[in-house]
């Protein structure tokens, strides 16, 4: 083998070239032993055991802790700068959806698709009469609702 190191074999045979390998060994193996002789009970199970909580600290653990959480510090400016995106996006993003179904809704195309659709909405001058304005209303409110549920998965 190259110079590398002691391979694992000659460590289990006990043959060490290396002398500061040797020592480091006879080191490890020392507190090994060490150890071995002042444990007293025997040696564990791998899966450690909690102890069963008592009813009284079962309750406790149900119940709400509302003055741990006042006593927190507030965020630090990392924390802030990193929501902060986050937070302009949330209450944004209902008015940006409001201003674009109010512009497409006041097109000259949806308009005159509209009279052409529900004559019965539109005045004898071509303007939306009161029914024309509720019937209109009631469908921005129709496509608003659709766009929450759009934008609730954002």
């Amino acid at each position: 083998m190259s110079d590398a190191g002691t391979s694992l074999e000659s460590l289990e045979t006990g043959d060490v070239a290396n002398q500061a390998d040797a020592e480091r060994m006879a080191a490890i193996l020392r507190d090994m032993n060490a150890a071995e002789s002042t444990q007293r009970e025997p040696m564990p199970s791998m899966v450690p055991r909690m102890p069963m909580p008592s009813a009284e600290m079962r309750q406790q653990q149900q119940q709400p802790a509302f003055e741990e959480e006042s006593e927190e510090p507030p965020p630090g400016p990392a924390k802030r700068r990193g929501n902060l995106f986050n937070t302009v996006f949330e209450r944004i993003k209902e008015p940006l959806a409001v201003a674009c179904l109010m512009f497409f809704l006041s097109l000259p195309m949806f308009h005159s698709a509209a009279s052409k659709v529900v004559p019965w909405a539109f005045a004898v001058g071509g303007e939306l009469s009161y029914l024309g304005l509720i019937v209109k209303s009631l469908f921005a409110g129709g496509l608003f609702a659709v766009a929450q549920l759009g934008l609730a998965f954002l």
